[in-house]
């Protein structure tokens, strides 16, 4: 196997990897992504339509930060439709991907909801809109990644969250909103919320490491 094959083969494993929560079929087969559960194998394909009858009902649609494609690559998987927001400026010669972000959403969402992209004017932040076809309710995702502190992607992490409340501030009357995703943020055993004013419970601690975010 040739240096490019095996790092196509290990960037696949780690997506495979990401992907079973999604899909628990997922295998790396030569360099491809392969759902077993296809095989003709009745007692396998009983016990996976299992799965995907009780995921149905609680995995919807999956966030996904750090896909590490390119351009205008998509991830194509069966029963779902994508929304990608991939990083530009990646370098001519590099052997794969880096960042992005993206929603897979399941195909039977589509029947019920008008989906399309809110925004993506900024590198690593996605906003996905759900108009309900039969009443006024409205439902915004947004999934985000932050490269780390000191990062050579580092970016202007107050632009970046100034970037990201936008849409909140612009659609706050619109419906409700979900953020998710990676924002390599380290606070130790500071507050994560404004006490007396978020009614959160508080989280247990189990590193004390802080960083700039």
């Amino acid at each position: 196997m040739t240096l490019q094959q095996r790092i196509e083969s290990e960037n696949m494993t780690v997506l495979a990897k990401t992907l079973k929560s999604v899909n628990p079929d997922l295998r790396v087969r030569r360099s491809r992504l392969v759902d077993e559960s296809v095989r003709p194998d009745s007692q396998r394909n009983v016990r996976s339509n299992r799965r995907r009858e009780h995921n149905s009902h609680t995995d919807s649609y999956d966030r996904i930060a750090e896909t590490h494609l390119r351009k205008d690559e998509v991830l194509i998987i069966n029963g779902f439709k994508w929304f990608g927001h991939n990083r530009n400026g990646i370098h001519k010669n590099a052997k794969c991907g880096s960042g992005g972000v993206g929603f897979l959403n399941k195909d039977y969402l589509t029947e019920i909801f008008n989906i399309g992209i809110l925004d993506l004017s900024f590198e690593g932040i996605l906003w996905v809109y759900l108009y309900h076809r039969l009443s006024n309710f409205r439902f915004n995702i947004c999934v985000c990644y932050l490269p780390p502190d000191h990062s050579t992607r580092q970016v202007d992490k107050e632009l970046f969250l100034d970037t990201l409340l936008s849409p909140v501030y612009e659609f706050q009357n619109d419906g409700l909103f979900y953020i998710c995703g990676d924002f390599n943020s380290r606070c130790g055993d500071e507050y994560d919320y404004i006490p007396g004013v978020d009614c959160i419970n508080m989280r247990s601690v189990l590193g004390f490491t802080r960083n700039s975010y």
